[in-house]
């Protein structure tokens, strides 16, 4: 079975730090899927040429610019739905905040080539409960035809239906073609609904419109005028759905958040070290003073962390002064 892994993320110093890191820690940790081909989407504008050439230089490695998306910082995540190369059975995403410790072999064990199977981390209560009330929008956008919104519950999850962490997804190639066509139809959709159901004001909308325009003319600095990130969760359970796509849950040490360790290891197979959860220097992933409180840390994935930056940062150095000079 052929397993493309895509990742997106912007062409800054922190987001181009998270995407060496995580492509070092698949080539070096993630066992049967070490050697798969990579598809680094970087939105609006290339990196430099030295960053593009050491994440090339780390195997099957293809960067590619791709349009941003404007007015939506989530929606750049639907990039990945265009890999470069289409000569493959599953699409493995991941956030380019996230790392991988261990085998990523069962991940995609078991799913059949040419049916629509998707695969994702169960959504926790409290961000499920960011989607509000689901009622309508389940019978406009998630019902299939000739089907009732009872049809479409899942009692294994907090809301009844399939809300996923989406910063990693597993899904074969009739899924990605199902999901990057409706998906971000959906989600523009009902970010513009809770955007104009948020203007409620002349002073409201003043400022909704000067937030659009920055975003607009200025889009490395502000690359969203909305914080309605459960709209892409809520679109690709509504694309699943409304399809009748097969999904199934990944166990959570395939996207742990935790500073605690999972039951069974130090450290968790793949660990998403979100901000919020993780304050680290990003834009000094592999010199900051973040390595030495982690690598001090009672927490197994942040000592993790810091062992595999220090790593990443030595493999760095040495491509670095072996490699030609980049053109």
């Amino acid at each position: 079975m052929r397993v493309r892994i895509s990742i997106v993320g912007e062409p800054e110093s922190a987001f181009i730090n998270m995407m060496k890191l995580l492509v070092y820690s698949i080539r070096s940790r993630a066992g049967a899927l070490s050697d798969a081909p990579i598809t680094l989407s970087v939105n609006g504008r290339d990196m430099p040429a030295t960053d593009r050439q050491q994440l090339e230089s780390m195997g099957d490695v293809n960067v590619r610019v791709m349009p941003r998306h404007y007015g939506w910082l989530f929606a750049n995540k639907f990039n990945a739905l265009f890999p470069a190369d289409t000569s493959y059975d599953v699409l493995l995403y991941l956030d380019a905040d996230t790392c991988s410790f261990a085998d990523l072999g069962p991940m995609v064990d078991g799913l059949d080539p040419g049916r629509a199977q998707f695969r994702g981390r169960m959504m926790g209560e409290i961000g499920s409960q960011e989607a509000g009330p689901l009622d309508a929008l389940i019978r406009e956008f998630a019902v299939p035809d000739g089907a009732s919104a009872a049809d479409v519950q899942d009692a294994r999850f907090p809301r009844d239906i399939p809300l996923f962490n989406c910063g990693v997804m597993v899904m074969t190639k009739p899924a990605v073609e199902i999901v990057r066509y409706h998906a971000p139809r959906i989600a523009y959709e009902l970010v513009s609904r809770r955007a104009s159901s948020a203007v409620e004001s002349l002073p409201g909308l003043f400022r909704e419109t000067a937030h659009r325009l920055y975003a607009r003319f200025f889009p490395s600095r502000q690359k969203t005028t909305y914080a309605y990130w459960v709209a892409e969760q809520l679109a690709v359970a509504f694309a699943l759905l409304s399809n009748e796509v097969e999904y199934d849950l990944l166990d959570h040490t395939y996207n742990w958040e935790l500073a605690t360790s999972p039951d069974d290891a130090e450290a968790p197979a793949i660990f998403h070290y979100l901000k919020g959860r993780h304050e680290l220097d990003r834009a000094a992933l592999f010199d900051g003073p973040w390595l030495d409180a982690y690598a001090r840390s009672d927490s197994g994935p942040r000592r993790a962390l810091a062992n595999l930056a220090r790593e990443c940062a030595s493999h760095l150095i040495q491509s670095t002064q072996t490699a030609p000079p980049a053109s």
